[in-house]
């Protein structure tokens, strides 16, 4: 594992972003060449920031002449934090994507991407779709013995069912700015897809908080192994020291008393060492933008189910579906012929008694003629 890296913060970065900030608050902002930033600010902004009308800031650097310097520290750019955070944990912007590639390559490799595991994928033809994709960022905290902490980020497209963890990654590496959003955080619509990406979520950060348990599981077998030592000593020690007088009734209550108290602290130290995670949305970011897609059809015995394969121009690879089974995001399909409901390779797994394939949205219980049994 990689040590810990150590990051420089550019001051044109910093002034470029509250340049964007002072923007949206009514002011205006421009960022020099040399890295200042040269503004006229509104009168609410000057009594909020401490700062005079028409500054020209220098941020993270020396200031020189007629410049007024501001350190990440000052009270004038905690007050713009706070009155950016105070605006809202959602935003949206509007993405201009990079064009695809050759239609005919487009459309045969994406038929190539996907797979129908019970039918076949017809393609019907290339067209561009308007993707919505909401980034959400999962805030967490492992608390325990040791406390971990950290953002996830999931993107979804609610509409055409697509879930990406590397899309997320990518967009936010892309996106320069982005508007405060009027949609609240609590919106329905929201906690609909928070709930429909949380089993992959819920996956992710049980691989990422791993080495944490890891390590809370090897202190917490260390102290049971001594606990158990000390007590496996007292009970040979009541056992080698009793006397015949006190008869073997009262022998055996002593053992039983020292055997009680060592299972109290065993659950006394696997309560010390359990981990217990706690997620929120902390934010989300709508993004707009086009992207090449193919219609298909997924052709059964008894069913058509219409498909819209999409390549994203950002991460230049098919987005994934999102398995209405289990929540992860497949390239592998199955189809019910009951509701065509679209699964994942391990939803649609033969059952291991009777070998039936049952669809896992319709009977989330199992196999239906195992169940019924």
């Amino acid at each position: 594992m990689s040590g810990p890296r150590s990051s420089t913060i550019a001051p044109v970065d910093v002034s470029t972003f509250l340049a964007g900030f002072l923007r949206r608050e009514g002011a205006l902002a421009e960022v020099l060449e040399d890295g200042a930033l040269e503004c006229v600010l509104p009168r609410e902004l000057c009594a909020a920031t401490g700062l005079p009308e028409a500054p020209r800031l220098r941020l993270l650097s020396p200031a020189g002449a007629q410049e007024t310097p501001l350190a990440l520290e000052s009270s004038a750019l905690r007050a713009c934090l706070e009155r950016a955070l105070a605006r809202g944990q959602r935003a949206s912007a509007v993405l201009e994507a990079p064009s695809g590639g050759k239609p005919g390559a487009l459309s045969e490799s994406l038929i190539a991407r996907f797979t129908a595991l019970n039918g076949s994928l017809r393609p019907r033809g290339l067209r561009s779709v308007r993707l919505a994709i909401q980034v959400l960022e999962f805030r967490y905290q492992a608390v325990g013995e040791e406390r971990q902490e950290g953002s996830l980020f999931v993107a979804h497209e609610p509409t055409l069912g697509l879930l990406s963890l590397p899309l997320a990654d990518e967009l936010l590496q892309r996106l320069l700015s982005a508007e405060p959003g009027a949609a609240p955080l609590e919106s329905p619509a929201l906690a609909l897809s928070a709930a429909a990406v949380e089993r992959h979520v819920e996956r992710h950060l049980r691989a990422r908080l791993a080495p944490l348990c890891q390590r809370l599981s090897v202190r917490m077998l260390r102290d049971a192994e001594r606990l158990c030592e000390y007590y496996d000593t007292l009970l040979s020690e009541a056992t080698r020291r009793r006397r015949v007088a006190q008869g073997l009734e009262a022998s055996a209550e002593k053992a039983a008393a020292i055997q009680r108290q060592r299972e109290e602290k065993l659950r006394e130290l696997a309560f010390r060492y359990a981990v217990e995670v706690r997620t929120e949305v902390a934010s989300v970011l709508d993004l707009g933008y086009s992207a090449p897609a193919l219609d298909a059809v997924l052709l059964r015995k008894q069913r058509t189910i219409p498909l819209t394969l999409v390549r994203d121009p950002f991460l230049r690879e098919p987005l994934p579906f999102l398995c209405r089974g289990c929540g992860e995001p497949t390239l592998a399909l199955h189809a019910c012929d009951e509701a065509g409901h679209l699964t994942c390779a391990a939803c649609a797994a033969p059952c291991a008694a009777c070998g039936r394939v049952t669809c896992r949205t319709c009977v989330p219980a199992g196999c239906k003629v195992c169940t019924r049994t």
